[in-house]
């Protein structure tokens, strides 16, 4: 009776092995696939082929209660690390 049992568990951890490799495999395929990037698609019609990135410059900003916020997203944004680096609580601000 013993021998059957050890057998049995010997087939299932066996089975499972299997299993797991099968498994991880399939992973590993579906995350390569995932990872490859998909082809670029060179589309230039005529809505987007005469598009410019021109943003008003930053002293062009009207005075008026947008104006701080306005000020603190291109603060933000040009000076990110700095900006949060000042603002963050230190080890002594408890």
């Amino acid at each position: 009776m013993k021998k059957i049992l050890m057998s049995a568990s010997v087939f299932l951890l066996v089975l499972a092995i299997i299993a797991i490799a099968v498994l991880s495999s399939e992973l590993s395929k579906e995350q390569q696939k995932q990872a490859k990037p998909a082809p670029a698609e060179q589309t230039t019609s005529q809505e987007t082929a005469g598009v410019e990135f021109n943003p008003p410059s930053i002293e062009d900003v009207p005075d008026g209660p947008d104006k701080e916020a306005i000020l603190r997203g291109h603060e933000l944004l040009n000076n990110t690390s700095e900006v949060l680096r000042s603002e963050a609580a230190s080890v002594e601000d408890g």
